[in-house]
């Protein structure tokens, strides 16, 4: 069985080293809202040091709207080998549809030329994405 980490910078300075021997992919927190994750520059230099392929994810934040969030994302996608939104939060936004989510995701794969997957848990889906949207 494989595993691929799902790292941010809440998980510190990551010993890629070490994180060589433990998993063949990784997928970085690149940024969320419109500021980049804070470890995303180190994380990414790490790994390719060490040589990890490694793919990026958007934390989905429903205050701002879709557009600036994709052109925040698709500015560091550069080397990515996929692209993903992570949806699973509200934070009572004006852009909290399933409808803008998926203007932010058609919009980043319009800017990188790179297709988007989504992934969030079942449940928070099918709570939050009303037929009518």
């Amino acid at each position: 069985m494989s595993y691929f980490p799902d790292v941010s910078r809440w998980q510190g300075d990551i010993n890629f080293d070490v994180m060589r021997t433990k998993t063949d992919y990784i997928i970085f927190k690149a940024s969320q809202g419109n500021f980049p994750d804070k470890k995303l520059s180190r994380n990414i230099a790490e790994s390719k040091r060490v040589g990890l392929p490694y793919g990026l994810y958007h934390f989905y934040d429903d205050t701002f709207s879709p557009s600036v969030q994709a052109e925040t994302f698709a500015g560091l996608a550069n080397g990515a080998v996929e692209l993903w939104c992570d949806w699973e939060s509200t934070y009572g936004g004006e852009y909290e549809t399933l409808r803008d989510v998926v203007a932010f995701m058609e919009r980043v794969e319009k800017l990188t030329g790179k297709r988007v997957g989504m992934y969030t848990g079942y449940y928070y889906f099918v709570d939050n994405s009303y037929p009518t949207m």
